[in-house]
This record gives C-alpha cells, sequence and structure tokens, in this order.
C-alpha cells in the first residue's frame, strides 16, 4: 500500500495569504480578552458567564461556540470556572 503524498501535496510549501486574512490574524496579538470566568447558564445559542471588564467591573456576557455549542464542548456542571483568552465577546 502506497502512503505517500500526492504530488501536489507538500506539507512544507508556504501558503500565499492574502493580506485581510493575514491582518486578522495579528489582531490576535492585541484584540483578545483573556482572564477568568464563572460559566453560570448554558443556553441554546450560547452560555451565560460572568466575568470582569476593562474597569475590573463585572459583566455578563454570552459566549457562543463556533462549530459546537458550549455547554457540548465543555460537558460541566454549573456554575463552573474557567481561565480563558478569546477574542470577541458579546455583551448580554
Amino acid at each position: 500500500m502506497d502512503r505517500s503524498l500526492p504530488c501536489d501535496i507538500n506539507p512544507c510549501k508556504k501558503t500565499e495569504l492574502p493580506q485581510e486574512k493575514i491582518d486578522i490574524l495579528k489582531l490576535w496579538r492585541t484584540k483578545h480578552k483573556k482572564g477568568m470566568l464563572f460559566i453560570l447558564e448554558y443556553r441554546p445559542e450560547y452560555a451565560v458567564v460572568l466575568a470582569s471588564d476593562e474597569q475590573g467591573e463585572d459583566r455578563l456576557y454570552g459566549i457562543k461556540g463556533i462549530s459546537n455549542s458550549v455547554a457540548n464542548t465543555l460537558r460541566r456542571g454549573l456554575p463552573a470556572q474557567l481561565h480563558f483568552n478569546i477574542r470577541r465577546l458579546l455583551q448580554c
């Protein structure tokens, strides 16, 4: 059985990303939120979490999973404490 890669697939080949995609990736360096949060409730579309904002005040946020719900991904009892590093938070 031949397990070699097809000729047109080269894992060492550099890919050219459009500048728009490069700019989005660079935003991860500065435009993210990290810290600790408490998951309070799972809802069908998002999880309700309590976290501090930039001024240190407690805020409620809704966090939505990209390909799976937060509840299906974490499978933890509530309330749950997590350390996080995420790109975007939507305020409830």
